[in-house]
């Protein structure tokens, strides 16, 4: 598929590509290429995803200054964690 600036590119256990755009877009993309889905958006900009060992996908937002995180579970696509955070030195 054509994408306009993907960004953050991470493989899914299951084999699929998913990344990021600059309009804050959440796409997982077939394994083989052919086609891709919309997850969801945040109205932002995605930069870095990684997934963890349930399969929720963490996707960092450079124009929110958070992290956003998909949960198969449910479908949903929220604001995990805020530009608050501190990080220890």
């Amino acid at each position: 598929p054509r994408l306009a600036h993907p960004e953050g590119v991470a493989v899914h256990p299951d084999g699929s590509i998913w990344c990021g755009t600059e309009n804050g877009e959440l796409l997982r993309i077939a394994a083989d290429g052919t086609s891709y889905d919309r997850i969801g958006t945040t109205g932002g900009f995605l930069l870095g995803i990684a997934f963890d060992a349930a399969g929720r996908c963490y996707a960092c937002d450079l124009f929110h200054s958070a992290i956003f995180c998909h949960d198969p579970a449910t479908g949903r696509f929220d604001r995990f964690a805020d530009s608050g955070i501190l990080v220890p030195n």
